[in-house]
């Protein structure tokens, strides 16, 4: 039986709740998305700030609205993990592709490309910065 005096217990936690703090981006944000709608249109931009599920689709209550017919009401959704983000199809119609790969789910890296529909999205990782 490991016998630990109350400073060590107490120095364990604060580096552990310190490493969780560093691993979930310490409030600079945790990603954005930048929706590029072609005609040579500013990019709308989408921050991720808190550690939920985001559902992205159609339907006015996805917490990312894009609009389209080939866009599925709730056609995905991010997922926090502790390194990041992943990406999850949500049995779209039209699919999901990441850097032109059509997945169900995968991590996303700083600089990914999202499709969705006829949408393009690139994925920033604010922690990156």
């Amino acid at each position: 039986m490991c016998h630990q005096t109350r400073y060590e217990r107490v120095s364990r936690a604060r580096n552990w709740i310190n490493r969780m703090l560093a691993a979930l981006g310490r409030g600079k944000g945790f990603g954005e998305f930048a929706l590029f709608l072609g005609g040579g249109a500013p990019p709308q931009k989408f921050p991720i700030v808190a550690r939920r599920s985001i559902v992205i689709g159609r339907s006015p209550s996805a917490d990312i609205h894009i609009g389209g017919a080939t866009v599925s009401h709730h056609h995905c959704r991010l997922e926090p993990t502790l390194d990041g983000w992943k990406i999850v199809d949500m049995q779209s119609k039209n699919g999901l592709f990441v850097n032109a790969t059509r997945i169900r789910e995968v991590e996303l890296h700083d600089g990914d490309r999202v499709r969705i529909g006829w949408h393009e999205l690139i994925y920033h990782d604010c922690r990156a910065a």
